[in-house]
């Protein structure tokens, strides 16, 4: 006779996809972006994209395409852009930061073009953050409060 299987890992999965895990993993990614920009900041690949970061932890740079590609339509000059983005983006995967970052390519004028790798947010937002510190703090205030009437309430039960 075969037994079943405990329902044990249920709860496990619950949490491995749930909100505040993942609004968690994604303030730890966002201090592993601001090291990674830290130590890889000044070397010589670094340099040579001529990468960027502001205090948001953005990675950014600035490609200038050659003046023969100046007259063409925007599809390929979109084109050439993403050309010379390939080498930039295997450099980001090489950081392990493929993942949790993002490219954005915006035009700034007809001859340069902005790219900027941006933190990938999903969980955290300024509405959701506001949420678990009054939740939290509610929590430490009825752990505190029960502590401290705690004799009382024994007393009054006994």
């Amino acid at each position: 006779m075969k037994r079943k299987p405990k329902q044990r890992s249920t709860l496990r999965k619950k949490w491995r996809v749930s909100t505040i895990r993942l609004y968690f993993r994604e303030i730890l990614n966002y201090f592993y972006i601001g090291r990674m920009i830290k130590r890889e900041r000044g070397t010589e690949t670094w340099n040579r994209f001529r990468f960027r970061a502001d205090w948001v932890n953005r990675i950014y740079t600035v490609i200038n395409l050659q003046e023969q590609y100046i007259g063409e339509e925007d599809s390929s000059k979109y084109l050439r852009v993403i050309e010379e983005v390939k080498p930039m983006n295997e450099y980001i995967n090489s950081l392990d930061m493929a993942e949790i970052v993002y490219p954005v390519i915006q035009k700034v004028d007809d001859w340069a073009y902005l790219i900027a790798y941006v933190p990938l947010f999903n969980k955290f937002t300024i509405l959701r953050t506001l949420w678990y510190l009054v939740l939290f703090t509610g929590l430490i205030f009825a752990i505190i409060y029960g502590i401290k009437y705690f004799p009382y309430l024994i007393n009054l039960f006994a």
